[in-house]
Order: structure tokens, then sequence, then C-alpha cells
């Protein structure tokens, strides 16, 4: 037993330690990934897993079994993770000190791919994204045995990221593939019509036309909706929201960074350095309405975190779903309607488009997701190769109708299965959505019990499993099907 705590106190040490270093490189600064591993050696240690497989054969409830499993698969993860660590340092930093050639001369790889996302015009934009793809394929050789040697790793754990994450990857991709099928029609409907209003006149999806990533980077940053949104408004009506919804006291323990620095990565960072008492939010702006939907999903990460209970598991036990589900759900609070009367009293034209875009946003945020999950399954169990390139542009083509840059398909890739992660997440919030809304009403964001109904849910810890997060509502299983169902509803 005593030997079972100190696993888990190093484990829970490591992953504070390695939050912190990546949650330093999002923003930006210097930072060592390296150093929690060195700290805490008992948790990736050779006899850390037997220590583990022998308390796991003398256990004696359900319960009991099941959090060791969950402490085995995480430990088993960390161990993957450490045979190329010294690669991910590198990797990591070589994006931060990585400059490009950009249309008006040299900038940092990180200030030129958040240009990507604010260029208007569509040739300077083609020439800057190539830049970043060329700047990102320098290192794929490194990237490529880092990649191959977490494949090693895992063999020789006799594992594989799914079961490490402990959710059948098989349903999930045939779950992926049905949403893919169901939401064909109204996208290739829609997606022409928003390129023609939103980003250029004439563009089409592949393979008819030339649409490419770098358009759907500009089309996610949203800079044409900017005049339903008050300038200078973000901090404050983020603030109001949480307050309205009733959380309480421990809300303070988010430390909230808006700071805009130059080589701060796009989108949220929710840092849980110490659950609950010490959770980092960080978010470099780019001026446009995308920040207020991430900063709306990074808050309910952070609220989460600071709303489980103390102890070293909350570190590792937790289920990535669960959270997932509930920033996708804060992240919907920009397609509400009442939000823009309600918070941010924009003019109703204004809102309407908004409220159209958003949606559609939300809807190729899931086919993108889907085809991410199904490359997932493929990385993961073949050499990085040029037929992995392929398959990577192929699949995330077929899912989106955009042509993706081949050269970063090994860009995105960890063993912790991101994209399968947040798309488990949806799958929970398609079933518990309409429970929501029936027990909040529409304007849930606004609703003081929305706070204490969503924090007895999250205290209940690491040991929550996400099929049971719907039970907690009255809901019924997960579902990818509802989930798209819910959005193509709204369009």
């Amino acid at each position: 037993m005593e030997e079972l705590q100190r696993i888990r106190r190093e484990l829970a040490a490591l992953r504070a330690g390695r939050t912190a270093a990546l949650w330093r490189a999002h923003r930006g600064l210097d930072f060592d990934l390296v150093e929690p591993y060195r700290r805490q050696p008992a948790a990736t240690h050779d006899e850390t897993p037997r220590v583990i497989d022998e308390a796991l054969r003398k256990a004696g409830s359900e319960a009991e079994r099941d959090g060791l499993q969950r402490l085995r698969a995480a430990v088993t993860l960390e161990r993957v993770r450490v045979t190329a660590l010294r690669l991910e340092q590198g990797l990591r930093a070589g994006e931060l000190a990585a400059v490009v050639e950009g249309p008006e001369g040299r900038l940092p790889l990180r200030a030129a791919l958040r240009s990507v996302a604010l260029e208007p015009q569509r040739g300077r934009r083609e020439r800057l994204a190539d830049a970043c793809g060329r700047a990102i394929a320098e290192d794929g050789s490194r990237r490529a045995d880092w990649i191959a040697l977490q494949q090693e790793a895992l063999g020789r754990e006799g594992t594989s990221p799914a079961l490490l994450a402990g959710f059948d990857q098989g349903q999930l991709l045939e779950e992926a593939r049905a949403v893919l099928a169901a939401t064909e029609d109204a996208w290739r409907e829609l997606l022409p019509w928003a390129l023609g209003r939103w980003v250029a006149e004439g563009l089409q999806p592949v393979p008819r036309g030339d649409l490419a990533a770098h358009d759907l980077a500009w089309l996610q940053a949203a800079p044409f909706l900017g005049a339903a949104f008050p300038a200078g408004a973000l901090r404050l009506a983020a603030a109001g929201l949480v307050e309205a919804m009733g959380f309480d006291g421990r809300r303070g323990n988010v430390r909230l960074d808006l700071d805009r620095r130059p080589l701060a990565a796009i989108g949220a960072f929710v840092a849980p350095i110490e659950i609950p008492g010490r959770i980092g939010l960080s978010l470099a702006p780019q001026g446009t309405p995308a920040d207020w939907r991430d900063l709306f999903g990074g808050i309910a990460a952070a609220l989460r975190f600071a709303s489980l209970p103390c102890g070293p598991e909350e570190t590792w036990a937790g289920e990535g779903a669960v959270e997932a589900c509930f920033v996708a759900l804060f992240r919907s609070i920009v397609r509400e309607p009442l939000f823009y009367r309600r918070v941010v009293q924009a003019p109703r034209a204004a809102a309407e488009e908004a409220v159209r875009a958003f949606t559609l946003l939300e809807l190729l945020e899931l086919r993108t997701l889907c085809g991410r999950a199904i490359y997932e399954a493929e990385v993961w169990v073949r050499p990085p190769s040029q037929a992995v390139a392929r398959s990577f542009g192929e699949i995330l083509a077929a899912a989106t109708g955009v042509r993706f840059d081949e050269r970063l398909f090994l860009a995105a890739v960890d063993p912790a299965l991101p994209a399968c992660t947040s798309l488990r997440g949806h799958a929970i919030l398609g079933a518990i959505a309409p429970a929501l809304l029936e027990r909040l009403d529409e304007d849930w964001w606004r609703n003081p019990r929305t706070g204490p109904l969503l924090q007895g849910i999250w205290a209940r810890g690491g040991a929550l499993r996400g099929a049971e997060v719907p039970k907690l509502l009255g809901a019924g299983a997960p579902s990818l099907q509802a989930r798209a169902e819910q959005l193509v509803a709204h369009l």
C-alpha cells in the first residue's frame, strides 16, 4: 500500500510538472519537459508496473480494481512518453525558435501561424501557410523518430493508445463514419454558400475546387463577425457569465491570463497546476470573435478542475472525454441567439449572422474530429511514411472538403489520442444537451442553477466515467449521431 501511494504521489507530481511546462510552451515562454520526469523517477520506473500488477491480483473489489487499472494505464502512458521525451522537448523548443519567410520578411513560426488565420487576402494567406508548412516539415524526420520510438514502446508494453484511454476505438470510428455519412448532404450544400459569403467568391471544396486548410483557418477565426462582439468586452463578459451561472467561490482558484505574447499558440490552454487550488487558463487573443468561443471553452475546463476534490488521483485519473464534453458545451454559447440579445446586445442582423456562422463552424469541428479520429487509428499502427501522409490528406479531405497540407501529417499526433477524446466528449454532449435544456432552460449559461448542478457532477472527481455523466442527468447513452442531429437542426 505504501508503494502504491508513493507511485500515486509521484505520478501526480509528474503530471503537474509536465502540465506546467506545456503551459509555458503554449504561452511562448522557456520550458523544460525533462525535469518533471527526472524529479519523479518512480512514476516511470520499470518496477512500477509490476507493483501495480501485484496489487491488481490482490484487489478485492471492482472499485479497487478500476482505480488500479487507471493507475496502470496512466503510468504506462508516461513510460511511453519518456522514451522519446528529449525529442519532444526539442520539437516543442524548435517550434518556438523557428522562423519563416513571409510576404513581408522573416517572422517567428508561431506568429506566422497566427497571421494565417487573420490574413484576409487569399494569395498572401496561401504563401504564408506554405511557408509555415515548409518550416514545420524541416523537423519532419525528428518528428517521425518521435512517433516511431513511442510506437516501439507501446509494443514493448503490449498495449495501444486506445487501450490506455480505455475505450472501444472500433465502435467510436464506426460512429464517426456514420456521422460523416449522415451530415454529408448538409455539409456539401452549406459549405460552398459559406465560402462565397465569408471567404472568397467562387471558392469550391475539393476535388472540384481548391479549398485549402488556410481558408478554414480564416473561417474559424471568424473576423467577419466582428460587428456582433463589442471590442474590449471579452474579460468582463466571461466573468459575468461565470457569476450568472452561480459557480461558488472556487472560481477564484482560476488564474486568467489574456496577455498578447508574440510566440503564444492559438487557442486556450488550461493548466491544473494544483487541484483544486491553482488552475491556470491562458488565451492570447487574436482580436476576433473566435476568442470568445475559445475562452468560454477554456473556462469550462478550468472550472471543472477547480471543482474536483483534493487528491493526487485527480491529476491523472479523470477521463478526458468528460472535460471535452463540457468544453464543447461552453464553446456553443456563441451560437445561442439569446446570448447576442442579453449579453453582447448585438444588432439583430449581426447576431443572426454570428449564430449561423458559429453553428456551421461547430459542424465543421465535428466532421474534422471524425476525420482526425479515423486518422489517429492509422498513424499509431503504421510507421511514419509518405503513404501515411497521403492517408492523412485523403481522410481529412473526405471529411471536410478541404485540401490539407500533407507535410503536417504528424503535427497534431499524440498517444493520448486528442481527436478521439474530443469526439467522445461530443458524444456525451449529444446525450446531455436536451436534459440540460429541460432542467436549466435555453439560457442555461445565465441560470444560477447551472453552476451548482455542474459542480455537483464534477465533484465526483476522477472516478467519473464519461458514460456515467448522462445517467446523472437522466439522459440516454452518449451518441455522436444525436450530437450531429442537434447541429444540423440549428442550421
